[in-house]
C-alpha cells in the first residue's frame, strides 16, 4: 500500500498511483469537499473503480474523525435485544449527522466486481452493505416455491410480520454472535445465510443504516416506487453512479408507465376472483380478515377498512377506466398514435369517477386486498395469484400514481402520454403471455406514459438533500448534451487521457472497400448488396491482420442480419470463417452465455482466434469485458442512430424540439441528442478494445461519414489524437506494422511445393502454414511470406503488391495469370534459393484481397522481432494493371485475379524512371508516422523530399538514415515500406541495402 496525500486527504492506494490516477482522486475529493456535483470520464483501464473507492472512503474517514457523532454510547458492549435498540436509535441519528457513499451500478454482476476491488484496497474494513431485493434474497422454501415475485414479496413480507420465517428469528437470535466478512457480496450473504440459517435479506438490511459505503443497482436510487419500499434515505448521501454513460436512459425509464388493455382485463378479472374468493372462504375466515386489514395512505393516518363493497367499488372504478380508454378513438395501424399531455391521464381518471381522494382511497384498497389475497394463498394454494395478474394491478397502480402524484408537482411537461394499438401476437411473443390471459382478441389497445427529460428524474434525486452527486464513465462523450440533459450543475469535471502509450492503440477511419465501393451504413444505403459484399470483402482482410479476438458491431440487429445473409451466400462468410472462428450475438440469453464462453476458451487457448459479431448497445457492447486476446481489434460498421421511425423516438425528438424553442424550458436539439445517442454508443463499444494499461488493440471505423472533421470531434479524448484516416490498402499494411510492433517472432516456416513429390516441404514444424498459401495458420501470417524466396507463384507475388492501390498493384506473368487475359504471356523470372522446384499457381477471385503476410508471433508477447537473415532471393519483373470500372456485375468474374463485380482488367503503362506521387507519399508517411519517433520521422522526411522532387542523385543519403533507426524492427518495416516507391534508376541500389536488411527482393 501506498499513502498519497491529496487536497489535505491521505489516501491509501494498493500501488503507487499514475498521474491520471491521482488527478482523478484530487476531483473525487474536490467535489466531497465542496459538496459538489461531478461528472468524471476515465477511459476503462485507468484505474476509476479504484481510484472511487479509495478517494471518497478517505474523504469518509477525514470527515467522521473530524466531525465525531454527537452521541455516544457504550451499546455495543452490550447484549441483548434492547441494548441492539437503543444502539439502532443512536445510529439512526448518527446516520442522519454524517454522510454515506451510496455507490450504484447498473446491475448486480457488475456490483460484485466493484466489491472485489474493495477488498484489494486498504478499506477492506470498512462497513459494508449491499442492497438487494426479497425475492433475490430470501431463502425460505414456501417463498422460494410461489410462482411469480410479486407474490414471493408480499409472501416474505407475511412470514416476518407473523414471526413464522425461522431464518428472520434465528437473525435475531444470533446477530451478536455472527462473524460476516465486511465486504461481502449477495451471492456470499446468500450463502452465509443458508450455512447459518439466518435471513440474507435483513442481515444486509441490518447493516445499511450504519455502512460507510451501500452498494445498490441504479434502479434502487431512481425508481420512486422501489425506493419506497426499500425506504432508502438519500440525505446527506455521497451518490456515485458508476458506469453512467446509460444514466439518461435508465432516469427515463424509472418514471416511464405502460398499461394495456389486455392488463386491465386481467386486472379486472382478479378482482373479481378475490371477490368470489372471500365470499366462498366464508365469513368467519377471509371476511374477518379483510375487515381488519387497515392501511396508511400518504402519512396522513387515514384507516380503511377493507370490505367486500370496497372491492367491489374498486372493481367498478377499473371497469369504469376501460370503458374510458375504449372510447378514445386510435387507428388501426400499429405505427400510428396519438399523443397527450400527461393531464389527459387524470382526465381519463376523472372520467372513471375517480377523483383524487377516491383514487388514493382506492390505491390503497387495492393494496391492501393483495395482502388479503397472499394471506390465503398460504392456506389454500388455489387462492394464489396467478402469473401477470399482479403485474396488471401494478400497472394501474403505477398509472394513479403518475396521475395524481407528479401531476400536482409541475412536472407534467417532461412527460407525454401515447396511446396506440397494438398486435396481441407481438404482446405475446415479447413477454411470454398465454394464451389464456391474452383472451380471444387480436389487438390490444396500449397506453404508455413516458418521460422524456432525465433532468426530471436527476433533479428529483438531487432534491433528496444528497451530499453530492458523482456520474463517471469510461465514455461520457460527447459531453455537452449529456449536461444539458441530466439539468443540474456539475461544477467539478474531468476528461482524463489514457493511461497507455499512443503506441498501444492504432484507431483508422475507412470509408472505402478494397474493390473501392464506398462504406456507409447510412439508411438509404442498407439494402445495396454491393456495399455489404464490399464490406464483407474488408473485413475478411481485416481479420487476417489482426490476430486472436476481434469485435465486429453493426448499427442494428437488421443490419448485422442482412450483412450475414448476403456473405453466406456469396461465400464471403466462408472466408471469414477460414481466418477466424465466427459467432453472431444470439438474442437468447442462454445461448448467448454459451457463445460467449466458447469465444473466450478459443482466443485464450491461441491458435486462429474468433470473431464475434454484435449490435451496438447489444449484450457484447458493455457490460462484458474482452481484456488482452479476447479483443485484439473492433471494428465499427456504421453509426448506430436511433430508428425515428420508433414512436417513442419520434415523440421524444418532438418534445425536445418544443423544449429547445421555449426560453423557458429550453434544453438541448433534438439534433444534439440523436447525435448524442449515436456517438455514445460508438465510444462504448470502442471501449471494448482497451481493458487495462498493459493492453493493446485496433480500433477501425468502416464507414466514410467518420471521416469527417465534426465526426471525429465526437469520439472520447483518448480516441480523437489517434484517428487517422486511411485508405483500404494503406489500413492493412499500417495495420500489419501495429501488430508486428507487439509481437514475438516464432521459428520461420519454409514452404513450397516440390514437384518432384508434390508435397509440401516444411524446415519447421512449429508452426504449420497452408501449401496454397491460401491463409495461415498463425495470427497475421508468415514473414518468410512477406518479404521475399518464398513466393512461389502468382498468389504469392500478388500479396506482396497487394498493399498499394488497385491502379498500382504489380503482378508476375505467369500462366493462367490476369495478364494472359490481356494477351501477355511472358513467363516470369524466378530464381528460388533453395531445393525443389516451385510451380505457378492460378489466383482465384476470392484471394485478391488476401493480405499481405507478416512476421509469425505469440501474440503474449512484446519482444521485438528481427528479420530472417537467410539467403533467399526472387527476381520479378513488375508490370502494373488496374480494374477496369466500366462494366461491373453481380457475378464472381471469369478472369482469374479479377474479384467479383468486375469483368476485366485494363493495362497500366509502365513508368521507367517514376517519381512517386503526392498521393503515395501522403500513404506511406501516415504509416510511417506512426512507427518511429519524433526525431526519426524528422530525419527521414529531410531525405525523403529530394527522392520526391527527383533531385537525388543517390540513396545513399536515405539508406543512412534508415540505418541510424534505434531498433531493427523499425528498419525492417520502414525498408519494406519504401520498396514500392524508390524509383526505377536506384533500384539495384536498393536491393543491396535489401539484401543486407535480409529482405531481399531484386527488381529488374
Amino acid at each position: 500500500m501506498t499513502r498519497t496525500v491529496i487536497r489535505g486527504i491521505e489516501v491509501n492506494f494498493p500501488f503507487e498511483p499514475y498521474e491520471i490516477q491521482i488527478n482523478y482522486m484530487e476531483k473525487v475529493i474536490e467535489a466531497l469537499q465542496t459538496k459538489s456535483n461531478a461528472l468524471l470520464e476515465s477511459p476503462t483501464g485507468t484505474g476509476k473503480t479504484l481510484c472511487l473507492l479509495c478517494a471518497s472512503l478517505a474523504w469518509l474517514q477525514a470527515h467522521m474523525k473530524s466531525n465525531p457523532p454527537t452521541l455516544m454510547t457504550n451499546a455495543s458492549t452490550q447484549a441483548g435485544p434492547e441494548a441492539r435498540r437503543r444502539q439502532q436509535r443512536i445510529e439512526d441519528v448518527r446516520s442522519s449527522e454524517h454522510p454515506r457513499i451510496i455507490y450504484a451500478s447498473r446491475t448486480h454482476s457488475q456490483l460484485v466486481q466493484v466489491m472485489q476491488e474493495l477488498k484489494r484496497t486498504g478499506y477492506n474494513k470498512s462497513k459494508v452493505s449491499v442492497l438487494g431485493s426479497r425475492e433475490q434474497m430470501c431463502i425460505h422454501e414456501d417463498v422460494q416455491r410461489l410462482p411469480n415475485n410479486p407474490a414471493k414479496n408480499r409472501a416474505c413480507r407475511d412470514k416476518v410480520k407473523a414471526r413464522r420465517c425461522k431464518y428472520y428469528m434465528n437473525l435475531e437470535e444470533k446477530m451478536d454472535s455472527l462473524a460476516l466478512n465486511p465486504v461481502s457480496d449477495i451471492e456470499e450473504l446468500i450463502s452465509y445465510g443458508k450455512r447459518h440459517t439466518v435471513c440474507p435479506y435483513f442481515l444486509s438490511k441490518s447493516t445499511e443504516k450504519t455502512a460507510d459505503i451501500v452498494f445498490m443497482p441504479y434502479n434502487y436510487i431512481f425508481d420512486p416506487s422501489i425506493r419506497r419500499t426499500m425506504k432508502l434515505e438519500l440525505q446527506n448521501a455521497v451518490v456515485i453512479l458508476d458506469e453512467g454513460h446509460n444514466v439518461g436512459k435508465v432516469c427515463e425509464e424509472s418514471y416511464s408507465y405502460e398499461i394495456s388493455s389486455i392488463d386491465l382485463a386481467v386486472a379486472i378479472k382478479e378482482i373479481n376472483r378475490i371477490l368470489v374468493h372471500l365470499v366462498r372462504s366464508g365469513d368467519k375466515t377471509s371476511q374477518a380478515e379483510a375487515q381488519e386489514q387497515t392501511q396508511t395512505i400518504n402519512g396522513q393516518g387515514n384507516q380503511l377498512s377493507i370490505t367486500l363493497h370496497e372491492i367491489a367499488e374498486l372493481k367498478r372504478a377499473l371497469l369504469d377506466f376501460e370503458k374510458s380508454f375504449e372510447a378514445v378513438s386510435l387507428s388501426a395501424d400499429s405505427n400510428s398514435g396519438i399523443v397527450k399531455p400527461l393531464p389527459y391521464l387524470t382526465e381519463l381518471f376523472q372520467k372513471a369517477n375517480v377523483g383524487e381522494k377516491e383514487g388514493q382511497n382506492q390505491w390503497g384498497m387495492l393494496w391492501a386486498t393483495l395482502e388479503n389475497l397472499t394471506r390465503e394463498s398460504e392456506k389454500d394454494e388455489s387462492a394464489a395469484l396467478q402469473p401477470h395478474s399482479a403485474l396488471a394491478v401494478q400497472k394501474f397502480f403505477d398509472l394513479l400514481g403518475v396521475a395524481f402524484q407528479d401531476a400536482k408537482k409541475d412536472s407534467h411537461t417532461f412527460f407525454r402520454v401515447y396511446m396506440r394499438v397494438e398486435d396481441v401476437r407481438k404482446k405475446i411473443r415479447g413477454e411470454g403471455w398465454n394464451a389464456e390471459t391474452s383472451l380471444t382478441t387480436k389487438q390490444s389497445r396500449v397506453l404508455s406514459v413516458w418521460c422524456l427529460s432525465p433532468g426530471f428524474t436527476m433533479k428529483t434525486v438531487v432534491a433528496s438533500g444528497v451530499h453530492s452527486l458523482l456520474i463517471t464513465s469510461g465514455t461520457l462523450s460527447p459531453v455537452e448534451p449529456l449536461l444539458k440533459e441530466l439539468m443540474v450543475p456539475f461544477n467539478v469535471q474531468l476528461f482524463n487521457p489514457h493511461i497507455i502509450k499512443s503506441s498501444q492503440v492504432w484507431v483508422g477511419v475507412v470509408g472505402k472497400g478494397p474493390d473501392n465501393v464506398e462504406w456507409t451504413s447510412s439508411f438509404k444505403n442498407r439494402e445495396s448488396v454491393a456495399y455489404r459484399r464490399s464490406l464483407g470483402r474488408g473485413i475478411v482482410n481485416f481479420l487476417d491482420v489482426i490476430p486472436d479476438g476481434v469485435l465486429i458491431f453493426f448499427s442494428s440487429y437488421r443490419a448485422m442480419t442482412d450483412c450475414v445473409d448476403t456473405w453466406k451466400a456469396q461465400e464471403v462468410w466462408d472466408d471469414m470463417e477460414k481466418r477466424k472462428e465466427c459467432f453472431v450475438e444470439s438474442t437468447d440469453r442462454t445461448e448467448f452465455t454459451g457463445q460467449l464462453k466458447q469465444y473466450f476458451e478459443l482466443n485464450k487457448a491461441g491458435g486462429k482466434g474468433a470473431a464475434f459479431f454484435g449490435v451496438c448497445r447489444g449484450k457484447i457492447s458493455e457490460g462484458v469485458d474482452f481484456p488482452d486476446v479476447c479483443a485484439r481489434g473492433v471494428i465499427i460498421t456504421g453509426l448506430p442512430y436511433p430508428n425515428k421511425f420508433e414512436p417513442r423516438i419520434r415523440v421524444k425528438m418532438e418534445y425536445l424540439d418544443q423544449s429547445f424553442r421555449n426560453p423557458a424550458t429550453k434544453t438541448l436539439s433534438s439534433n444534439e441528442w440523436y447525435n448524442r445517442e449515436a456517438w455514445s454508443a460508438v465510444n462504448q463499444s470502442l471501449g471494448r478494445a482497451i481493458r487495462h494499461a498493459d493492453d493493446f488493440g485496433a480500433c477501425i471505423l468502416s464507414d466514410c461519414r467518420f471521416e469527417q472533421d465534426s465526426s471525429k470531434k465526437q469520439l472520447s479524448g483518448w480516441l480523437r489524437n489517434a484517428v487517422r484516416n486511411y485508405s483500404f490498402p494503406v489500413s492493412k499494411r499500417a495495420l500489419s506494422a501495429f501488430f508486428l510492433d507487439r509481437s514475438d517472432r516464432q521459428p520461420m516456416v519454409t514452404v513450397f511445393r516440390d514437384t518432384a513429390q508434390n508435397e509440401p516441404n516444411t524446415q519447421s514444424k512449429k508452426r504449420q502454414c497452408s501449401p496454397d498459401n491460401n491463409f495461415c495458420s498463425s495470427a497475421v501470417g508468415c514473414f518468410s511470406e512477406a518479404s521475399s524466396a518464398q513466393l512461389t507463384g502468382d498468389d504469392d507475388v500478388l500479396d506482396m503488391y497487394s498493399s498499394q492501390k488497385p491502379e498500382r498493384l504489380a503482378r508476375t506473368l505467369g500462366p493462367g495469370s490476369v495478364f494472359d487475359a490481356m494477351g501477355k504471356t511472358q513467363p516470369a523470372q524466378k530464381e528460388v534459393a533453395f531445393g525443389g522446384k516451385a510451380t505457378a499457381t492460378t489466383i482465384t477471385a476470392s484471394q485478391l484481397s488476401s493480405i499481405p503476410k507478416a512476421w509469425s508471433f505469440s501474440p503474449t508477447s512484446t519482444s521485438t522481432p528481427i528479420a530472417p537473415r537467410a539467403q533467399r532471393k526472387l527476381t520479378v519483373k513488375p508490370i502494373l494493371f488496374a480494374l477496369d470500372t466500366s462494366e461491373i456485375t453481380d457475378k464472381p468474374s471469369q478472369v482469374p485475379g479479377v474479384p467479383t463485380g468486375f469483368v476485366n482488367v485494363v493495362s497500366a503503362p509502365r513508368v521507367t524512371d517514376r517519381t512517386p506521387k503526392d498521393e503515395e507519399i501522403s500513404d506511406i508517411v501516415t504509416s510511417m508516422k506512426s512507427v518511429l519517433d519524433q526525431q526519426e520521422f524528422k530525419r527521414l522526411i529531410g531525405v525523403l523530399r529530394p527522392l520526391k522532387s527527383g533531385t537525388s542523385t543517390s540513396l545513399k543519403d536515405t539508406i543512412k538514415v534508415i540505418k541510424s533507426f534505434s531498433t531493427s524492427m523499425k528498419i525492417n518495416k520502414v525498408s519494406v515500406m519504401l520498396s514500392s516507391f524508390v524509383p526505377e534508376r536506384f533500384r539495384n541500389e536498393y536491393d543491396e541495402f535489401l539484401t543486407d536488411t535480409g529482405i531481399l527482393i531484386t527488381f529488374e
